[in-house]
């Protein structure tokens, strides 16, 4: 996990924190480096393509979240998938939005926002959410997700409307399960299984994935191959970086909308 909330109370709907001594450490040092960054405002963010993720937009974080894509416009231009190619040798910052996990959150908060400014984004959903009963989301949730409370995440109606509605629908896998954990062969079911639910749902091609957990061991030079052979033209980690053109693999930046906004231009500078 990221530092999310350190600096606060988390609230019963984040993501913990990191448990262990080390990760605690670790955290509490990138925070003040954040923040003394911020405050001599000693960042000074380079052109370049800055591809960012989400989980949520809780009904307390709207007002939040719409002062952070202000910030984004105030800074520079937000991109689709599509443009990321066509922009990569533009002069300017742009930024790239995306949500994981397919939480409801997303479709009730965010997307009003993201319709009334005009701004593209993709949403990751992982669609055994979409078959399970109420309790069975709650173990993905919370035995798989490692959330702290049960979460309620998007139905196939909510997904239609939002891909209607021009935004990016993408696979998040179908159960969630580390890609890396699982032989090929179920790599390849899992990968193509969610991918041929989506379309049916959508009506139009998934090329975009986001692989769960975003880490680099959860993911591998065989696992790239196989969502390539398997259509998806843009792949998405959880890894820091600016967008490279060059590489299959897609770098993002994680944020949530409450993190300190004053951190967000030193955040884009780490790379993992």
């Amino acid at each position: 996990m990221d530092y999310n909330s350190l600096g606060k109370e988390l609230t019963e709907q984040s993501k913990e924190i990191p448990s262990s001594l080390l990760g605690k450490f670790r955290s509490i040092l990138r925070y003040t480096y954040l923040s003394l960054s911020s405050k001599l405002n000693l960042i000074e963010l380079p052109d370049g393509i800055y591809p960012i993720f989400l989980h949520s937009v809780f009904d307390d974080g709207i007002d939040s979240f719409k002062n952070f894509l202000f910030f984004l416009k105030m800074h520079g231009q937000i991109i689709g998938t599509q443009d990321l190619k066509k922009y990569s040798n533009k002069k300017g910052k742009f930024f790239h939005l995306s949500f994981d996990d397919g939480l409801e959150n997303n479709f009730r908060n965010a997307v009003p926002i993201l319709e009334e400014l005009r701004i593209p984004c993709t949403f990751f959903i992982p669609t055994l959410c979409l078959k399970n009963s109420i309790s069975e989301n709650s173990f993905l949730a919370i035995e798989i997700m490692k959330y702290r409370k049960p979460l309620k995440f998007l139905n196939e109606k909510q997904i239609k409307i939002m891909s209607d509605k021009g935004f990016e629908i993408g696979s998040h896998g179908h159960s969630h399960r580390m890609l890396s954990e699982l032989n090929l062969q179920e790599a390849y079911l899992e990968l193509n299984y969610s991918k041929d639910i989506l379309e049916k749902i959508i009506q139009k091609k998934v090329v975009s994935l986001s692989w769960p957990f975003g880490k680099k061991e959860a993911f591998s030079e065989n696992l790239e191959k196989i969502c390539l052979k398997s259509g998806y033209e843009y792949i998405y980690s959880g890894v820091r970086g600016k967008y490279n053109p060059d590489k299959n693999i897609i770098n993002r930046h994680h944020f949530e909308t409450w993190w300190p906004l004053d951190h967000f231009l030193p955040l884009m500078k780490m790379e993992n």
